[in-house]
């Protein structure tokens, strides 16, 4: 195994040797290009830092438990049908979330299946729906889907992938709920009140897992009482300070047109650009200390004061 990928985690590799990829043949029968994107897929599996969906978080340790203890060959064949393969470089990480959705939720699935509740033809759907809610942390970074997947009430109860996850009781975050939560930092920083409240508005509508939100200029302006003018207005200073960044969406009619739709928001960390203004703060205390230094040096010196010289190149004495 070390051949074809040798940055695998030892644990893994022999994982991978031994029951999938044996020279005797048995495992998994896969033509070579499957079975490089199937190692590539588990390598970043078994080093993302957190797959958290519908609430419900798997850290490390417990997604490695996961490929060790609970992951069969039928899982990676599942994956591998789900996931349409592209030579983009988020593949592997589908494609490996789908084969820990597999083997983490595979006894609840057949038990769906088994009652009639899910249909094997709706396995895609699962997937898609699964991949369009994870977020993954890798290297520090948040992931996500950014296609949605819209279905119907009819569809929903058909695959009713979060009922799985959470057990039937999903959990809440503390941003969910009848109220939402504002940074400190926005009240500590030169913002004006327009640029809060939009700000404000924006953070009430954010989806908490992917950090983006939709609402038209309508929408905001009739939440927080502004014309469509000042709401463009005030967020073109939020881009400026790096708040906000807006992204052109695209809809398509039943025709076959294609208009454009609603802005994409994705709200930044609001930590880095709180310490960029601490330190722009910081540094102009220092000039204005270092300017008062040299004006009582300047004093002590001529005996004059700097304020009277002022007044009188102004005729006020």
């Amino acid at each position: 195994m070390s051949g074809i990928c040798p940055e695998l985690d030892a644990r893994l590799s022999a994982e991978l040797d031994r029951y999938y990829f044996s020279t005797d043949g048995s495992g998994l029968n896969l033509d070579r290009r499957e079975k490089h994107r199937v190692i590539n897929a588990l390598h970043r599996l078994w080093n993302i830092e957190e797959i958290a969906c519908y609430g419900v978080g798997f850290a490390t340790e417990d997604i490695r438990k996961v490929i060790l203890d609970l992951m069969k060959p039928a899982h990676i064949r599942l994956a591998l049908k789900t996931v349409d393969f592209n030579s983009g470089a988020a593949y592997s990480l589908w494609l490996g979330c789908a084969i820990f959705m597999f083997a983490k939720f595979d006894e609840d699935l057949q038990h769906e299946i088994r009652k009639g509740v899910l249909s094997r033809g709706y396995l895609p759907l699962v997937v898609a729906g699964f991949l369009s809610e994870v977020v993954i942390t890798e290297k520090g970074r948040h992931i996500s889907q950014r296609i949605k997947v819209n279905l119907s009430l009819k569809e929903k109860t058909q695959y009713d992938f979060a009922r799985i996850v959470t057990h039937g009781t999903a959990r809440k975050s503390y941003a969910e709920g009848n109220y939402f939560m504002v940074p400190n930092s926005v009240l500590y920083m030169d913002f004006s009140g327009g640029e809060i409240l939009l700000y404000a508005c924006l953070l009430y509508y954010e989806d908490r897992r992917t950090h983006t939100c939709y609402p038209s200029f309508r929408e905001i302006g009739e939440r927080i009482g502004m014309s469509k003018n000042t709401v463009m207005k005030y967020l073109r200073s939020l881009e400026k300070r790096g708040l906000v960044e807006t992204e052109q969406t695209l809809i398509r009619t039943k025709s076959g047109e294609v208009h454009n739709g609603t802005l994409k928001y994705h709200i930044a960390p609001i930590a880095p650009i709180k310490k960029a203004y601490d330190e722009k703060e910081l540094d102009k205390l220092r000039r204005e200390a270092e300017m008062r230094e040299r004006i009582a040096k300047y004093e002590r010196h001529t005996g004059n004061s700097v304020h009277a010289e002022n007044h009188a190149e102004n005729g006020q004495m």
